[in-house]
């Protein structure tokens, strides 16, 4: 008996499969790229603080704060009600432990509106709430 294959191709290298990796990979950085953009609002200037130590658990929920007083979840704009309502269904579909909200409201925003998001998150009883900043210049003693 003879078990040994016979020699009448030789196998090289498999192209194929290494293309369908290379689209794989483009397909997901591409997905990840734009679901990151649709988190961040570009046009904000985050206020600059002297320190600050960045701790996350989770991956937080962004609430973006315009200096109009718009209130942006994702490109979306929300309402006081409509923010009340969705903050309410993060807190009850996580229970005990929803994930972070980070508020991002631009630098000239004027403080009610911060206000209004932070009693948003009071009433809904979602408690681990951030504010967005960039650490700016440090000052020697």
């Amino acid at each position: 008996m003879n078990f040994r294959r016979a020699a009448t191709q030789e196998e090289g290298f498999q192209i194929a499969p290494m293309i369908d990796m290379v689209f794989i990979l483009l397909i997901y950085y591409v997905c990840t790229t734009a679901m990151g953009q649709l988190e961040r609002q570009m046009d904000l200037e985050l206020p600059t603080a002297e320190k600050g130590v960045v701790a996350r658990q989770r991956t937080p929920y962004f609430i973006n704060i315009t200096k109009q007083g718009t209130v942006l979840i994702g490109n979306r704009v929300m309402s006081d009600d409509d923010l009340r309502t969705w903050l309410k269904e993060l807190h009850d579909s996580y229970g005990a432990a929803p994930p972070p909200v980070v508020i991002r409201a631009d630098k000239e925003t004027p403080f009610q509106y911060f206000v209004k998001v932070l009693d948003a998150c009071a009433v809904a009883d979602v408690r681990n709430v951030a504010y967005a900043n960039i650490e700016g210049p440090r000052r020697s003693p």
